[in-house]
């Protein structure tokens, strides 16, 4: 039993090594995809292949939901000071579900967004 146990500790001490190494690796790349989850307004408009005034458009007319983007550097006492629209993938599918955007004579739906969520 003791030459049982010993592999059984030294199989696990292996594949701990094996997952650690690859999270280490890995965790980089998953941070970084993760970063790119507000799109502004000229990446978004280009996801819904309109152009970045009429997404303003949109944006204004209530249209379309939004965030805003607030760099550190804008805030002022706890107050925002500036800031810009930004866009997140639910904001994007959720205008799709209601709306259809034409572009020249294209129209994309939001099965057809699917194709390119991520581009």
């Amino acid at each position: 039993m003791d030459i049982l146990e010993q592999l059984k500790r030294e199989i696990g001490e292996s594949v701990t090594e094996l997952i650690l190494n690859a999270l280490k690796q890995e965790t980089p790349k998953m941070v970084k995809s993760a970063m790119n989850f507000v799109w502004t307004e000229e990446e978004a408009a280009e996801k819904l292949k309109v152009s970045g005034q009429t997404l303003a458009g949109y944006r204004k007319d209530g249209l379309i939901s939004h965030t805003w983007i607030i760099p550190p550097s804008k805030w002022v006492d706890g107050k925002a000071m500036n800031g810009r629209p930004g866009y997140m993938d639910h904001h994007i599918w959720d205008f799709l579900l209601r709306h259809e955007t034409k572009a020249g004579k294209q129209k994309l739906t939001f099965n057809q967004h699917i194709k390119f969520q991520k581009m």
